[in-house]
C-alpha cells in the first residue's frame, strides 16, 4: 500500500514513467507511459494511506530534484538526443570539429594582420 501511495506522489504524467522506466525502477507492459501514470494516480487516490516520515522525505527530495531546471534539461537532452551511443559520438565529433574550425579561423585572421 505504501509503495502505491509513494509512486502516486512521484508520478504525475508519462514523462515520469519514462524516466523511471529508463532507470530500471519500473517495467511497463501497458500500451504507453500515460496509461501507467493514470493507473498509479487512480490507485493512489483509492489507497488513502499515511506514509512514514522517511517516505515523505524521499518523495519531497525526488520532487525537488525533478523540479530543478538543470535536471529537467539534462533528462530531456539524454532522452531526446542521446538514446543511441552513435548519436552521442556524433555530437562529440561535431563539437570537436567546431572547436578545430574556430581555432583555424583565429589563426588565419591573426596571420592576415601580421
Amino acid at each position: 500500500m505504501s509503495y502505491i501511495y509513494c509512486m502516486d506522489q512521484i508520478i504525475n504524467n508519462g514523462q515520469d514513467i519514462a524516466l523511471l522506466r529508463a532507470k530500471g525502477i519500473i517495467l511497463n507492459y501497458m500500451e504507453n507511459d500515460e496509461a501507467v501514470a493514470k493507473m498509479f494516480n487512480s490507485l493512489g487516490k483509492v489507497v488513502g494511506f499515511n506514509l512514514s516520515p522517511s517516505l515523505t522525505d524521499v518523495i519531497k527530495k525526488v520532487n525537488k530534484y525533478r523540479n530543478k531546471h538543470w535536471n529537467m534539461w539534462r533528462a530531456n537532452l539524454i532522452h531526446t538526443y542521446l538514446r543511441n551511443p552513435w548519436v552521442a559520438l556524433s555530437l562529440i565529433a561535431a563539437v570537436f570539429l567546431f572547436v578545430l574550425t574556430t581555432i583555424q579561423t583565429v589563426y588565419s585572421v591573426l596571420s592576415y594582420y601580421k
